[in-house]
């Protein structure tokens, strides 16, 4: 009721849970987080799941394949990635770097850099 996103690395939760969960609760806005392990082999699980369940977006700063992130973008929209460093084990610089290479047009990066959270943000009702 209250709108609060849950955040949760998806080292912490299988896949199969996840999607019961998102669809359990469709009014819940979850950010999946993409560190502390290895997310690369499981992208196309992680981004089939998000196409099943709207809300459920995936923070970017694990995603360092070459040209992962825009595939992703272009796949699911940049409004269901968010900006995430993993600060202070990594350099934001990292997850600044993916954004500003990505090749994404300046709106879709506005939206990752923090219009997709500010909009998260917006939404919780006190």
């Amino acid at each position: 009721a209250k709108r609060i996103p849950l955040f949760i690395w998806h080292t912490e939760i299988d896949l199969e849970n996840l999607y019961v969960l998102a669809n359990s609760f469709p009014k819940l806005q979850i950010i999946l987080e993409s560190q502390p392990q290895k997310l690369i082999y499981h992208t196309c699980s992680v981004f089939a799941l998000m196409k099943n369940c709207r809300n459920i977006c995936l923070e970017i700063s694990n995603l360092v394949a070459p040209g992962l992130l825009k595939y992703a973008v272009r796949q699911l929209g940049a409004q269901r990635f968010v900006y995430g460093s993993f600060l202070p084990a990594n350099d934001p610089m990292v997850a600044v770097s993916l954004l500003l290479e990505s090749g994404l047009d300046l709106n879709d990066i506005n939206l990752i850099a923090g219009g997709n959270m500010q909009g998260i943000v917006g939404a919780i009702k006190c």
